[in-house]
């Protein structure tokens, strides 16, 4: 918020008011290593998961699950006057993107998990994100073992974007993106909702 809009004319700043200030961050939080990247194109990884169908809601309901904000950001980065290399994880499987990423280290600079679901972990705090296993059916991995293969790649920026039903609980969100960033992750950004439209290249 600019310091302008907190200035009251009578009262002057807001913050003079106030006793004191506190800003907390954790102890354990992972230092950032420094890594020389590659300047000459930028590299892209994009896993993109759909198993046969995920839970969502309550009940028995599922629904199956589509994510086109992949194809905006293919679009959008086509149309960038510089080289990029993209790749898509297939098959999307946590076995895979752990090869993958253990070939690749210090090459990536965004890797863009699109159209995702979370659920709660039962045994931690730690989310499971939801890719697929060898037959194309819903695999849970936590999170804090995605984070810590990313970080082990260096991967300087992430991105989570929702797919349908992705809302349902909104706090693994919200840890999701806590935790990426607490584990080295220099950059997160996390879109839980299913955006459409033009909505998905303005985003991009």
């Amino acid at each position: 918020m600019p310091w302008e809009l907190m200035n009251d004319p009578d009262n002057g700043y807001s913050f003079a008011q106030m006793a004191s200030i506190t800003r907390r961050v954790e102890e354990t939080q992972t230092e950032v290593a420094e890594v020389a990247y590659s300047t000459d194109q930028f590299n892209v990884l994009i896993i993109s998961p759909m198993p046969d169908s995920v839970a969502v809601g309550s009940g028995d309901e599922e629904l199956p699950k589509y994510g086109q904000q992949s194809t905006e950001a293919l679009n959008v980065l086509e149309s960038l006057n510089i080289q990029v290399e993209l790749d898509y994880l297939r098959p999307p499987t946590w076995a895979a993107l752990q090869e993958l990423l253990g070939t690749k280290q210090d090459y990536y600079h965004l890797v863009h998990f699109d159209s995702i679901s979370l659920t709660a972990n039962e045994d931690s705090s730690s989310p499971l994100i939801t890719l697929e296993d060898t037959s194309g059916a819903a695999d849970h991995i936590p999170v804090t073992d995605v984070a810590k293969s990313f970080k082990n790649a260096n991967i300087p920026i992430v991105l989570f974007s929702g797919g349908i039903g992705s809302m349902t609980e909104p706090i693994l969100w919200s840890r999701t993106g806590q935790i990426l960033s607490h584990d080295g992750i220099m950059q997160t950004g996390i879109l839980p909702y299913s955006i459409h439209g033009s909505t998905q290249w303005g985003f991009s």
